[in-house]
C-alpha cells in the first residue's frame, strides 16, 4: 500500500539543492526545469508532495559546498500551469512551506531509484534540543526508578534468587553508568534553562530600545520602513504565524531566523540560517538569533552598518 511505502521510505528523500530555508518558511516557485517538474509530479502522483532542500554554504577559502543540514519541504498547494513569457516553455507554479529539519546521513546521496535524474539520501528528522531533553528527563526519571526497584529486590533477595542475577558486581557499573546519565541530563537542564531565559529577551521590555520597546516589536517597526514589496512584512508575519512560546526555545529561534532573513530577501540582516540548522543545542541556537537580530536592528537604525 502506498502508506506502508511512504512508511518504509520515511527517511529517504529526494533532495533539491536550491536555498537554506527553516521551518515555516514559504518559497512561492515557478519551476521549468525538467529533472525538477519531473520531481514535483511523481511526488504528487504518489501522494507525498514533499522532498528535502538544502542550500549551499561558502567557505573561507570561497569554496562552495553543499550544507548536510537542510528541511523538509511541502507543496502547500496543488501546482498550477504557467507558461514562460520569452520562449513559451511551460512549468509549474508552486508553494514551499519548510516543515521538519533533516541531516544527511554520511555517504548516503545517490541516483534516484526511479531513474527520475534527481538524486536521494537517507536522512535523519531532526528534534529540538528541548524537546530531546524533555524525553531525556523522562526517560531518566524511568531508569532511576527501575533501577531503585531492582536494587532493592536484591537486596532483599536470598542466596538461591542471588544466583540468578548472576555476577553482583555489575550492580555498581549500572549505577555509574546511570550517575553520568544523571550528569549528562543535568547539563542539558542547565542549558535549556538559559536558553529559555534568553528567549524571552525576543518578547520583554528592553530598556535599550526606544520607549523600552520588545526586540521582536522593534525589527518590525524598522523592517516596514525598509519593505521592498508593499506589504511585505505583514504578509511575511501572516505566514509565519505567532511567535513560539519561550518554553520551545529552538523553535522561537528558528522562527525569528526566518523573520530577519525572509524569502525574497530584504537585505537588512546577516544570513544565519545555515548557522541556525547546523547548531547543536537550543541555547546555540537562541544565541545565533540574538545575535542576528540586533545587528540587523543596528544597522537598520543607523547605529552600526553591517555594509
Amino acid at each position: 500500500t502506498r502508506l506502508s511505502q511512504s512508511t518504509a521510505r520515511s527517511t529517504i528523500l529526494p533532495l533539491l539543492v536550491l536555498d537554506t530555508l527553516l521551518p515555516r518558511q514559504t518559497l512561492k516557485l515557478q519551476v521549468y526545469n525538467p529533472t525538477f517538474l519531473d520531481l514535483i509530479r511523481v511526488r504528487v502522483a504518489d501522494e507525498t508532495p514533499s522532498f528535502g532542500m538544502i542550500g549551499i554554504a561558502k567557505l573561507s577559502t570561497g569554496q562552495k559546498v553543499h550544507l548536510k543540514y537542510g528541511v523538509e519541504v511541502v507543496l502547500e498547494d496543488k501546482p498550477v500551469p504557467c507558461r514562460r513569457e520569452k520562449d513559451g516553455v511551460e512549468g509549474l507554479q508552486v508553494e514551499l512551506v519548510g516543515k521538519r529539519r533533516f541531516c544527511i546521513q554520511g555517504g548516503s546521496v545517490e541516483d534516484s531509484a526511479v531513474g527520475g535524474g534527481w538524486t536521494e539520501a537517507t536522512v535523519e528528522f531532526l528534534e529540538n534540543d528541548d524537546e530531546k531533553e524533555e524525553k531525556n528527563a523522562l526517560s531518566a526519571s524511568s531508569t532511576s526508578t527501575s533501577t531503585t526497584s531492582s536494587l532493592q529486590s536484591t537486596s532483599s533477595s536470598d542466596a538461591s534468587s542471588s544466583s540468578l542475577l548472576g555476577d553482583t558486581a555489575t550492580v555498581p557499573t549500572t549505577n555509574t553508568d546511570n550517575d553520568n546519565n544523571n550528569n549528562n541530563n543535568n547539563d542539558d537542564h542547565l542549558s535549556l534553562a538559559r536558553a529559555i531565559s534568553k528567549s524571552r529577551q525576543f518578547t520583554t521590555p528592553n530598556i535599550a530600545l526606544p520607549n523600552h520597546d520588545t526586540l521582536i516589536h522593534h525589527w518590525i517597526h524598522l523592517a516596514k520602513q525598509n519593505e521592498r514589496r508593499p506589504n511585505q512584512i505583514d504578509t511575511l508575519l501572516r505566514q509565519l504565524g505567532e511567535i513560539p512560546p519561550e518554553e520551545c526555545p529552538s523553535d522561537r529561534a528558528f522562527w525569528v531566523g526566518a523573520l530577519i532573513n525572509p524569502i525574497p530577501a530584504m537585505g537588512v540582516a546577516l544570513e544565519i540560517r545555515p548557522a541556525l540548522l547546523t547548531a547543536k543545542t537550543a541555547e546555540d541556537r537562541v544565541n545565533i538569533a540574538l545575535d542576528g537580530i540586533w545587528k540587523s536592528i543596528r544597522h537598520m537604525d543607523g547605529t552600526e552598518r553591517l555594509w
